[in-house]
């Protein structure tokens, strides 16, 4: 089981989807993982609200009542561009949006795969 996913009472993991994406000025790498870090998708997409939004309708990102335990996070960096899809996702669409800071995911990155200095 993915240490990130917490189980219910019955030990079955949550129905979560988690999506992360890479913001560049002209397309988004975007990745999502199902709540046993499955990834689902990878796909680049240009920056581009519309082509955003058909990226959403295609992965199911709904919370209904017969699926009422699905939860999706979104994780994105802070860049240049990121407030219009922020706004976008967790204004015009209710998803949970966190920022994360690249410089931060980027030590993170290079002290998991043994690359910090002094290594």
């Amino acid at each position: 089981m993915n240490k990130f996913c917490k189980p219910k009472s019955d030990d079955n993991v949550y129905n979560d989807m988690f999506v992360g994406m890479d913001l560049h000025k002209n397309y988004l790498q975007v990745a999502v993982l199902d709540g046993k870090g499955k990834v689902l998708k990878n796909s680049r997409i240009a920056n581009d609200l519309g082509k955003i939004g058909r990226f959403f309708d295609r992965i199911d990102t709904s919370s209904t009542a017969a699926d009422s335990n699905k939860d999706v996070r979104v994780v994105m960096e802070s860049s240049c561009v990121w407030y219009n899809i922020y706004e976008y996702l967790s204004e015009g669409r209710k998803l949970d949006v966190s920022l994360s800071n690249p410089f931060k995911t980027r030590a993170i990155a290079s002290a998991k795969n043994g690359q910090t200095r002094g290594n």
